[in-house]
């Protein structure tokens, strides 16, 4: 998730990530550089490593969430 929306440093010359939204200003590649890589860190590790009792509200919060992400990475994939 940080290379892919790994945000362009010039001091060390590194490029942006293929699903960096170079249009936004810096702070704002940086926060949705955190966003992905905090959600997957959540809810993808915490269910691989171990069990995590989730009830059906709770589980649909989740699925929208992810609905969102999704649509972020469709639109920046174009």
């Amino acid at each position: 998730m940080r290379a892919a929306f790994a945000t362009e440093n010039k001091q060390k010359h590194t490029t942006a990530g293929p699903l960096t939204d170079t249009s936004l200003p810096a702070g704002e590649q940086t926060a949705m550089a955190h966003l992905f890589a905090g959600a997957f860190g959540l809810y993808r590790n915490s269910t691989a490593h171990r069990y995590v009792p989730t009830d059906p509200s709770e589980a649909s919060e989740v699925i929208m969430f992810a609905s969102q992400l999704l649509r972020i990475v469709d639109r920046l994939r174009q």
